[in-house]
């Protein structure tokens, strides 16, 4: 892991855009300072996101540990519902505490799945044995109202906690703050995608959008994916369906 700040960024992206010397604030600067403030927060968020999707740990963080819901949504549903996260951009995992062991929840593989795990299916030994989020939430003029994470089936007790990606709080305007990266690959693509921001609103005065996005696809590549452990072992430690294990 290591660390850059933020005025490290935009020096690192004036070079490769070609644009040394031509940030800064007033009409005799061609890109403002606090535009580029901006890309570099919103081209960290996209680096955070893509990271995250690809299996790697560095920004999850787990929230507190709260009480399983033991209530149906509704009647004669089988399904519990625990409050989406605030500022979170993705939930990434559930675990249950019951009777003193953690084990983690598994994520349904599609919403088809959703009735698989009822509380009077014969295979179904754990309660709540998996997680999908119902809904991101929704909004009304001003107002944004939370979504939704159902529990399937009803848990009948116990405690859970969250582990979700959140959302990057902006350092525009602030020099001396980090970034964090795993390694150069992570600095390459945030760098390239800040180069790619200053090519599309300079209309790519400067003919660099095409080498930006080459530097983008490498990094991309090279950040590859994360192995999980689950899937280190083999096939045979795969989390699978109750109702579709064979033995």
């Amino acid at each position: 892991m290591f660390t850059r700040t933020l005025l490290q960024w935009k020096t690192r992206v004036s070079r490769l855009a070609d644009i040394v010397g031509q940030i800064g604030s007033g009409s005799a600067f061609r890109f403002d300072t606090a535009i580029v403030d901006e890309f570099a927060d919103e081209t960290y968020r996209r680096l955070r996101g893509l990271a995250t999707r690809k299996g790697f740990r560095e920004f999850r963080v787990a929230q507190a540990k709260a009480s399983l819901p033991t209530t149906a949504v509704s009647t004669d549903e089988q399904y519990a519902t625990i409050a989406y996260p605030t500022g979170a951009i993705a939930v990434v995992g559930i675990d249950v505490l019951q009777s003193g062991r953690w084990r983690r929840l598994k994520h349904l593989d599609g919403w088809g799945e959703r009735r698989d795990h009822q509380d009077n299916h014969p295979a179904e030994c754990e309660r709540p044995y998996a997680w999908d989020v119902i809904s991101h939430g929704s909004v009304a003029t001003t107002v944004l109202t939370a979504g939704t994470i159902g529990i399937f089936p009803v848990p009948t007790s116990g405690e859970y906690m969250l582990w979700s990606l959140p959302d990057w709080a902006d350092i525009a305007g602030h020099d001396t703050y980090l970034f964090l990266y795993r390694e150069q690959c992570w600095y390459d693509y945030h760098v390239a995608q800040g180069v790619l921001e200053c090519c599309l609103r300079d209309n790519d005065a400067q003919r660099r959008q095409a080498l930006a996005e080459k530097m983008s696809d490498d990094a991309v590549a090279a950040i590859g994916e994360f192995t999980g452990i689950e899937t280190e072992d083999g096939v045979g430690s795969w989390t699978r369906d109750a109702a579709n294990y064979h033995g």
